[in-house]
């Protein structure tokens, strides 16, 4: 759609190649879920040569390497627990429905940022860069930061092809409940682009709100630079994200309804260690459950670096050769020793449901 309508606005000619048109259209490391690249910046990758580059393979490796551990380890290993919840919402307490609902808005990152990882480093082996589709979404400072980092191609497909389009009334008050109902519109028709359920259509109206209600509010604390207040904002909105998910990951409104029940069933004491341990354990056992918890640190910390200290992580891959077979020595170790099911609890499912465990999220939609 992108290429025909850029074509048709003149902003871009028209390949004569046939062969670099269906390359663009077919190029497999991003053609399950993206990123979605724009003819201007893919096509004119396909009509110059390329050689081998050394350096920047290495960083392709590493690359696919972290999408892979992110994917197999950590996002595979959460969707049994998800799963299960999901399956079973009225067997959930509080605790576990919140750790349902965390642990799937983690796993949803680490697939698809995970198998985003994986295209970008597969493209970059062939000498192609693709576009960047995910910056640290889950340290963004507000809701409308948080999507404008993640899948980022589509956020940027949706803003030129759809909001930008929709023409705004010239007299201010007008305009500005006009812009007010393009975000709930661009929103709403993102919901119905992962699926065509009213669940999906709320999801997205939802974070449309969110970010017309809630981001004033968030913006209003950072400029007290109140840490505490800016904190507190800032945790509300990822919570409020995290809870329109349910929509998302759910079958249907009524499965919704479910799992938002199961956050009022508290019916143990907090306090109660080996309690607390036998009711978290739904469909994974308390090691799998801590292993789970600390590759998802690990996670954050590379990300916090990736975001803050962006000094070492240039350091990391120019620096000496040890540090970097350490990582892929590690990452390739982590995902032969922890990328397994056998043996774990809810893993003698059906065929189906296996697949369902491994296959990409964004693969649905």
């Amino acid at each position: 759609m992108s290429y025909t309508i850029d074509v048709y606005r003149k902003e871009i000619t028209s390949t004569k190649d046939p062969f670099v048109f269906f390359t663009y259209i077919a190029f497999f490391p991003q053609l399950l879920a993206g990123p979605i690249e724009r003819a201007k910046d893919l096509i004119p990758q396909f009509e110059k040569i390329h050689s081998f580059e050394l350096q920047e393979a290495k960083k392709a490796v590493l690359r696919i390497l972290w999408g892979a551990f992110k994917k197999i380890v950590i996002a595979n290993r959460l969707a049994f627990y998800v799963n299960e919840g999901y399956a079973n919402p009225d067997q959930l307490t509080g605790l576990t429905t919140i750790l349902v609902i965390v642990f799937f808005v983690i796993q949803l990152y680490c697939d698809f940022s995970g198998y985003c990882d994986i295209a970008i480093g597969s493209a970059r082996l062939l000498g192609f860069k693709l576009s960047e589709n995910f910056t640290r979404p889950l340290l963004a400072k507000n809701i409308k930061t948080l999507y404008q980092r993640w899948h980022i191609t589509i956020h940027k497909w949706f803003r030129d092809y759809v909001y930008f389009q929709l023409k705004l009334p010239k007299t201010a008050p007008r305009k500005a409940s006009r812009k007010v109902l393009n975000v709930l519109i661009v929103f709403g028709l993102a919901g119905l682009w992962h699926g065509s359920g009213w669940n999906f259509l709320l999801w997205g109206i939802i974070n449309g709100l969110l970010i017309i209600l809630y981001d004033p509010v968030i913006d209003k604390a950072l400029e007290t630079g109140n840490l505490l207040l800016i904190s507190a904002t800032r945790i509300l909105a990822h919570t409020a994200v995290g809870l329109s998910l349910i929509f998302f990951r759910s079958k249907n409104l009524d499965q919704a309804k479910a799992i938002f029940q199961g956050l009022s069933r508290w019916e143990f004491s907090m306090w109660n260690i080996e309690e607390l341990a036998n009711q978290i354990q739904i469909g994974l056992n308390k090691n799998e459950i801590m292993f789970g918890l600390l590759f998802i640190l690990i996670v954050f910390i590379v990300e916090y670096h990736q975001e803050y200290h962006k000094e070492r992580i240039h350091s990391f891959y120019t620096g000496h050769g040890l540090k970097r077979w350490t990582i892929s020595l590690a990452l390739s170790l982590s995902i032969l020793f922890f990328g397994f099911h056998s043996g774990r609890k809810g893993a003698e499912t059906s065929k189906a449901n296996k697949n369902k465990q491994e296959e990409f999220i964004y693969e649905e939609f």
